[in-house]
Formats: C-alpha cells, sequence, structure tokens
C-alpha cells in the first residue's frame, strides 16, 4: 500500500515506510529506523520514538478507513496516552520493526488504540493513544 496516500506525514517526520495489512479494527505497519529519525543516539532510536510510531500507524489506519470507506479524510491529532509500558532498549538502525494498533473505541471524531512495537521475539513497547480526528 503506498504509505504517503494514508496519512499527512512527511520528510523526516514520516517513521512508517508502509501500511502491511488492514481490516475494520486493526492494521500491521512497518518501519526501519535510521539515522534521520528524531531521537536518534548513539546505540539507535531512543524507545520514546515508539508512541509517535503507534500514532502513525494509527493515523495510516485511519486513512485506509477513510478511503475504504470512500469519504475524505481530515487532519488526526494525538491528544494522549492513556497507558505505556516502553523498554529501556534502543530501536536499532536499519533493522525492520513492526506497529501494529487495534481499535478499542471509536466515537465520532474521538478514538483509542491500542499499539505494539516489536521486531520478532523483541517487544519494544506498547501504548494505548488516544486520538482527534477533524
Amino acid at each position: 500500500m503506498d504509505i504517503e496516500s494514508y496519512m499527512p506525514h512527511r520528510g523526516r517526520m514520516k517513521l512508517i515506510d508502509d501500511l502491511l495489512s488492514a481490516d475494520e479494527t486493526t492494521c500491521t505497519a512497518v518501519a526501519t529506523p535510521h539515522k534521520s529519525w528524531p531521537f536518534q543516539t548513539g546505540e539507535g532510536i531512543d524507545p520514546l520514538i515508539i508512541i509517535e510510531l503507534i500514532a502513525q500507524a494509527t493515523s495510516a489506519f485511519a486513512g485506509w478507513r477513510k478511503r475504504h470507506e470512500k469519504q475524505m479524510g481530515g487532519a488526526g491529532f494525538l491528544v494522549g496516552v492513556r497507558k505505556s509500558q516502553i523498554a529501556l532498549t534502543p530501536l536499532p538502525l536499519g533493522l525492520a520493526v513492526y506497529i501494529s494498533c487495534s481499535k478499542v473505541l471509536d466515537m465520532d471524531s474521538y478514538g483509542v488504540f491500542d499499539g505494539k512495537v516489536y521486531s520478532g521475539e523483541t517487544l519494544y513497547g506498547t501504548a494505548t493513544i488516544q486520538v482527534y480526528n477533524s
């Protein structure tokens, strides 16, 4: 899927490489950390980036849903993080990480999504985020 047709992020702030799958309640995306990313350290990417990865996967998911339903999209905003568990392990440069998100609540323009970022058996973190779509 052409990721840029599903989300507004561009340039250095576009972290998601591709939306691998999506249905009415879940999605899976992939991203490959590299030096141009924010939060880059000598050891890789600071794991705080996990919140943004989940937010961008959710954005791509919302874009997919709007196109699937043949509706025009609006701007989306991360408005809160209900809970998160983030490992202290930096995300390695060049290693693909997967982001899976599932819809918990979808009410008018407000949504809640559970997300996780992982690669193979390594879980880098999870978060439940709140979003607003205009």
